[in-house]
């Protein structure tokens, strides 16, 4: 009956959508908007029930679980995860573009491209496979147990929020296509707050994902250069270019304009790392399917909606107006610069994602881009464009004696408490530089732009100090024998084996002494019973500048003798907190953009 009910309302939906899409009469763009949370609330219940006889539960649903990992079981698959970012679009969309106060242009046309993306949506999901498919009598396979942690309960959603919200920024541009230059204000107000979350909010599911990757996989990272990764970071990386473009818009056609541009490309981007995580044609530790029918079905959806934009563009009135020349160094020509290096930073980025997908259509050779490539590209455009931005704040005329001593002074310190050595200290000069020229001026800005500006000299220590810092080591350890490695002791004390309800755990328990106090540290690998898969669980133990992982990596079955792989990594507490800071800075802003 579930099942039924919610085939229904998946039609219901898509049929609404289409409709709307022909006339985007008010009530039913509202109806539209609304249905596809209803349908995403019928899924949701069915995985709280446990219900099994749906396919998609059966298969991905957390069966006997905390209720909690239930419900997110409902997001840890590709039709369910798809659900639920046609109903945030939704549910985005009767948020920001209720108001009756715009022009009526902008609202039909806005509405009419928010339907266009439901509508697609809802056709891609009816045709490469519904999330309410009966079950086939198979065996309930349980969640899969890489999937089995906390963060499974934020980043998703968060995540996909910042998808949805990608697409509302382009429904809005798709409005302000209609619309003459200059722009009116308040139409401008929504469409950097729409940006500004859609920053914020992207950025923070970006750091959770990194911070599972870290404390899940076992690997020791928290960025691998993965292409679902990469196909995340693209669409962001754009929205920075579009945060910084879109204010410089309200004076300025030329920016305005390459906004416009900025912000369809974002949403192309959302779809289009989708198509290619989903479709097989990339292998990825994060991909949901490898079904190429339903890759080229995004794409097909990819192509519809560039030219649906292509047509509205084509019939907008803003026309090319000239804008008064720039000023070499000036503020709008570092502004414009950053931007051009933060989308060559997207384009190489892309280049790494794309090129093994072209590789095998044209040579018939499947090939992987390595984070080698990533690392001797992108990051010294990104350092370059930190560099531009440390001139923003007051121009070369701000770098006098004065600043530029405190500068070296900072750099200095930094290069003495960073492990770094050789030419490597030379990096110190980039965060120093930086942090001295957001705190000059924090005295002149708003506080959310402070807030997010100096997150960057934040990051950039904490990438200096992880790249450079970080080690791993392999330690034998037998019962009640000591093992010495950086200034603490290691003690293995018994393994054991317990059984819980999904998993049968091999368990090491371990005595910690470091700095003359004692701790007790447990491993543990994990033998999932549905699914007959091990998983090895990393234990952290953190200070306020270095993490140290331990992960069990091996035993012997009399448990005389077990294998230890310890990953130091500097800097992790300062990454993490400048993620927040970024996102936090987004959130800041947009609140400022209210009205």
């Amino acid at each position: 009956m579930i099942g039924f009910l919610g085939e229904v309302t998946l039609w219901l939906a898509s049929l609404v959508a289409f409709a709307t899409l022909l006339n985007p009469h008010p009530w039913m763009w509202r109806v539209q908007s609304v249905l596809p949370s209803v349908c995403y609330g019928i899924l949701l219940g069915a995985f709280a029930l446990s219900d099994v006889s749906l396919a998609l539960v059966a298969e991905s649903g957390a069966h006997g679980d905390h209720w909690l990992f239930r419900l997110a079981s409902s997001w840890a698959n590709h039709q369910g995860s798809l659900l639920l970012w046609w109903a945030m679009i939704g549910a985005a969309g009767m948020v920001f573009l209720r108001k009756t106060d715009t022009p009526r242009l902008f609202q039909r046309q806005a509405h009419r491209c928010h339907a266009l993306v439901g509508f697609l949506m809802g056709t891609y999901l009816l045709f490469t496979g519904s999330p309410f498919a009966p079950t086939a009598g198979e065996m309930p396979l349980g969640l899969n147990p890489l999937l089995h942690d906390q963060g499974l309960l934020i980043h998703p959603p968060i995540l996909f929020a910042g998808y949805a919200l990608t697409a509302l920024v382009s429904v809005v541009a798709c409005g302000l296509l209609t619309q003459p230059f200059p722009v009116q204000p308040s139409l401008m107000r929504l469409w950097r707050l729409t940006i500004a979350l859609a920053w914020s909010v992207l950025g923070i599911g970006i750091g959770l994902g990194a911070w599972w990757a870290y404390r899940e996989l076992g690997w020791g990272g928290w960025w691998f250069w993965d292409p679902v990764e990469n196909a995340s970071l693209l669409p962001w990386l754009v929205l920075t270019a579009l945060l910084h473009a879109a204010p410089q818009g309200k004076a300025r056609h030329t920016f305005y304009r390459c906004a416009l541009v900025y912000s369809f490309l974002a949403w192309i981007l959302c779809w289009l790392g989708t198509f290619l995580v989903r479709s097989g044609l990339l292998i990825s530790v994060h991909s949901f399917v490898s079904d190429t029918f339903k890759g080229f079905f995004l794409l097909i959806m990819l192509m519809i909606y560039s030219v649906f934009v292509a047509v509205m563009w084509r019939r907008s009135p803003i026309g090319l107006v000239q804008d008064p020349p720039v000023a070499l160094g000036s503020r709008p020509f570092l502004m414009g610069l950053q931007n051009y290096l933060v989308l060559g930073t997207a384009a190489l980025v892309a280049l790494g994602l794309f090129y093994p997908f072209f590789a095998m259509v044209a040579f018939d050779r499947a090939l992987s881009v390595g984070a080698g490539f990533y690392n001797q590209t992108v990051l010294p455009l990104m350092a370059l464009s930190v560099g531009v931005l440390v001139l923003l704040p007051g121009g070369v005329r701000f770098w006098t004696i004065t600043t530029l001593g405190i500068t070296l002074i900072l750099a200095v310190i930094l290069a003495v408490v960073l492990p770094l050595s050789g030419w490597a200290r030379l990096w110190a000069l980039l965060p120093a530089s930086l942090l001295v020229s957001v705190l000059a001026e924090a005295r002149r800005v708003k506080w959310a732009r402070t807030l997010g500006h100096l997150a960057m000299p934040l990051f950039a220590i904490a990438i200096l100090g992880y790249g450079y810092g970080q080690r791993d080591e392999v330690l034998d350890l037998t019962p009640n024998t000591p093992v010495t490695m950086q200034g603490e002791t290691l003690i293995l004390r018994r393994v054991f084996t317990q059984d819980f309800p999904l998993y049968t755990a091999l368990l090491a328990e371990v005595d910690r002494i470091k700095d003359h106090q004692q701790s007790t540290l447990m491993l543990s690998k994990r033998y999932y019973k549905a699914r007959k898969t091990v998983t090895s669980e990393m234990t952290l133990t953190r200070t306020l500048w270095q993490d140290q992982g331990y992960l069990l990596a091996g035993a012997s079955e009399d448990g005389g003798h077990m294998s230890v792989r310890v990953h130091i990594r500097p800097g992790m507490t300062l990454l993490w907190t400048s993620f927040a800071m970024m996102g936090l800075g987004g959130l800041a802003a947009a609140w400022r953009q209210r009205g």
